[in-house]
């Protein structure tokens, strides 16, 4: 504590936070079990600021308010928490409801290394999870962007799908 604020270390040096300030408030408020509370700060928070804050409630422990509360994440973020915490749901519901633009916004990502794509990847993770027929619209999602890569992506997925159906699984 110094001079009315918290003296806190960062990668780039010292800094200030005044105890006012709204990352101060919210996680003393998770801290104390006042979700509802530390919520009506994290809907005040703007959009431009909700990576890091994504950052800071995982850091909590609190995964479930970045997804659900967070409606300005980056899709890279979004897609990235749903994830590693498993929340094919809302996955599923982000391909189903915005599944052209997710294909046209992350088709590039990941080609640079020479493996699978981003795009592939996400379908593999739910066959992985036996959401056929999600990955399903992602294949046709896939085939109407357009793209030789959307194609060759398209008939990766459809093999896996295909290999399944044959082995019942």
């Amino acid at each position: 504590y110094h001079s009315g604020g918290l003296l806190v270390s960062t990668d780039v040096g010292l800094r200030l936070l005044p105890l006012s300030h709204p990352l101060i408030r919210i996680g003393t408020l998770l801290a104390t079990n006042l979700t509802e509370k530390a919520r009506k700060w994290i809907f005040d928070t703007p959009k431009a600021h909700h990576d890091f804050l994504a950052h800071f409630l995982i850091r909590r422990g609190r995964a479930d308010l970045a997804i659900r509360d967070l409606n300005g994440l980056s899709l890279e973020t979004y897609i990235d928490l749903c994830i590693r915490y498993e929340r094919t749901s809302e996955l599923e519901n982000l391909i189903n409801t915005h599944g052209g633009q997710v294909v046209k916004e992350i088709s590039s990502w990941g080609r640079e290394e020479g493996g699978y794509s981003a795009i592939s990847a996400i379908g593999l993770y739910m066959l992985g999870k036996d959401k056929i027929d999600c990955v399903t619209r992602l294949v046709g999602q896939l085939m109407s962007c357009g793209t030789d890569e959307g194609l060759v992506d398209a008939i990766k997925l459809a093999s896996l799908i295909g290999a399944l159906d044959q082995s019942g699984g």
